[in-house]
């Protein structure tokens, strides 16, 4: 439930599908239940950032952005499931979604240096197109 938008030409979005997940919504029901910091994965969360993810609906969201989607996806993914993936690159109208094999959540090293090929490459593709 949390979209940071990428200040580049081609207004890239990246999403972290775990915070889409419905049980996540569950983690403080009430707003009052949100405390001032929650530790997350090993990152210490404030509310701001609880409170801005309470009542986001990804499904009122997703699939309205109309430029190019990239969506890295670890194929041995426990957190999030490639069902999400494929379901946010089904709901984007010019979506790619790429799978790593043998990666999980967390990218290896090895992962981590493709991801950042293949966006470097999808950037400069974007850029390429708004000089068009």
């Amino acid at each position: 439930m949390f979209i940071q938008e990428v200040k580049i030409p081609c207004q890239n979005r990246m999403i972290d599908g775990v915070f889409y997940k419905p049980e996540n919504r569950k983690r403080f029901p009430i707003w009052e239940d949100i405390p001032d910091t929650q530790e997350l994965w090993g990152m210490l969360l404030g509310r701001k950032f609880f409170e801005s993810i309470h009542d986001f609906d990804i499904h009122e969201r997703i699939g309205k952005f109309s430029k190019n989607v990239l969506i890295l996806h670890g194929a041995e993914d426990t957190v999030v499931p490639f069902s999400y993936g494929e379901w946010a690159a089904s709901r984007y109208p010019n979506a790619r979604i790429e799978i790593f094999q043998g990666e999980g959540h967390g990218f290896s090293e090895y992962g981590v240096r493709r991801m950042e090929g293949m966006t470097l490459y999808f950037i400069h593709g974007c850029m390429r197109q708004n000089r068009s």
